[in-house]
């Protein structure tokens, strides 16, 4: 509700906004050439400004691309157990490659030359002995 009881209204000022919770979703503002990646990625993760994250799923796209910035609109619905307010921002991750079987490692866990040309860390055979073994970056 906008206004009071006893507020004086013009004719055709609104008084109130009605909103379907299930009507709820995110635009994402893709650029064009990552649109394929869309096809992979039907479920993405949103990250919220408090920290929470929410699994949303691609409903559509829009028809049309913003002549300046080269951005399509799409549909991502969420299901949150809290309601969440209009005009709320979030970040999207969208996976644009994967390799199985990969291992990772953190930064702070690789060590490079001067010239950060040449990587490798540090692996552990025993307790009192560790071994130099090259990294390659991928």
């Amino acid at each position: 509700m906008n206004h009071q009881l006893g507020d004086y209204v013009q004719d055709g000022e609104q008084l109130a906004a009605i909103s379907d919770k299930g009507s709820f979703a995110f635009l994402l503002q893709l650029p064009y050439e990552y649109v394929g990646l869309l096809a992979t990625n039907k479920t993405i993760l949103l990250t919220l400004p408090d920290g929470r994250q929410l699994n949303g799923q691609v409903r559509s796209t829009m028809p049309t691309v913003d002549s300046l910035s080269q951005t399509q609109g799409v549909v991502i619905n969420v299901n949150s157990p809290q309601p969440l307010p209009e005009n709320l921002i979030a970040k999207a991750r969208l996976i644009k490659s994967a390799k199985s079987n990969a291992a990772t490692l953190p930064k702070t866990a690789i060590l490079a030359d001067e010239a950060q040309t040449i990587f490798w860390v540090m692996k552990l055979i025993n307790d009192t002995t560790a071994v130099k073994t090259s990294v390659k970056k991928v």
